[in-house]
């Protein structure tokens, strides 16, 4: 028993003399730092991510998890004009439970996401916030592709989930325009134009930016909703449209005769916004049009400010 005693205090002692066992319990070359370069300029993992690599892949996981949350809360919100049985009522009909659907989910997803990626959310968003100098241009084509594939892994959950009758009787919750197509894009484009707006001064502008923002940006998704419902469907965000479209597309092909304008309209929407922040309502430091002793002067955005990421410092 005592010869038992003595190894294991023997094998106690040499593990802690180990100098080069690392936090995983594997022992490495005295040459090799923790921070896996070695004296040769070698790695010791052969994959290792920079800081900044780091946090985009952080801010893409969130959108991914947020844009998906968002259009599967908004397609299951959708009301079934007839019923889930024949002859009864849906309890969701109308337009504010799908309203109410949206903003507040927007507004939940936007509070928990908004350290992490910035809370976009929506393509359109990240168009804005391009645009305005906040985002380089490969991160935000990132962005903008990770939240349309988001927007079809949401909408087939809801395929998924919902009963086949159920699901053709809502569309898929895909969006149906009621209106010309011009109209349309203008009902689009004003409504869109509100919620990037709103996005950029609770946000992205830093004298107006209050931790209040989504708040703010979640009322402007539902009451922009209540306005576009009768039209487009209000949808403001062509993550959401594009993904109900791809799951709904195998019951009904029409789906994509108009599917435009909810690109269109929003785009063009999101570019309005940043033009009027940008030469109105920006901070000094952010406003593309100052006023000086010479009258009014034009100023150009910093190539840094298009190009690097993160810019504006929102995601930690």
């Amino acid at each position: 028993m005592m010869a038992i005693t003595q190894r294991l205090m023997e094998q106690k002692y040499d593990i802690q003399e180990d100098e080069n066992m690392d936090d995983y319990g594997s022992s490495y070359d005295s040459t090799t730092s923790k921070d896996g370069n070695s004296a040769n300029g070698d790695q010791r993992r052969c994959f290792s991510l920079t800081d900044q690599q780091k946090i985009l892949f952080r801010a893409l996981a969130g959108e991914l998890v947020g844009v998906c949350f968002y259009v599967f809360i908004g397609c299951m919100a959708t009301p079934h004009p007839e019923g889930v049985d024949p002859g009864t009522k849906h309890p969701g009909a109308g337009a504010i439970p799908v309203a109410l659907a949206h903003g507040l989910g927007l507004a939940f997803l936007s509070a928990a996401l908004l350290k992490i990626s910035g809370a976009h959310l929506n393509p359109v968003v990240t168009l804005g916030v391009v645009l305005c100098g906040e985002m380089g241009l490969g991160a935000g084509l990132a962005y903008v592709a990770t939240q349309t594939v988001a927007g079809v892994i949401g909408a087939s959950l809801c395929r998924a989930i919902l009963p086949e009758n159920v699901y053709i009787g809502i569309n898929g919750g895909a969006h149906v325009l009621h209106v010309g197509p011009g109209q349309g894009v203008l009902c689009e484009a004003v409504l869109t134009c509100a919620v990037v707006l709103t996005y950029i001064l609770a946000v992205v502008d830093p004298n107006t930016k209050s931790d209040r923002g989504p708040i703010a940006i979640g009322f402007s998704v539902v009451v922009c909703t209540l306005a576009g419902v009768a039209t487009t469907g209000g949808s403001m965000n062509p993550a959401r449209s594009f993904g109900s479209a791809v799951a709904v597309s195998a019951y009904n092909v029409d789906v994509w005769k108009f599917h435009y304008i909810y690109w269109a309209g929003p785009v063009f929407g999101a570019a309005i916004a940043v033009l009027f922040y940008r030469f109105v309502l920006a901070s000094p430091e952010k406003r593309l049009v100052v006023c000086g002793s010479n009258g009014y002067q034009f100023k150009t955005a910093k190539l840094s400010q298009m190009t690097s990421f993160p810019q504006s410092g929102q995601l930690n």
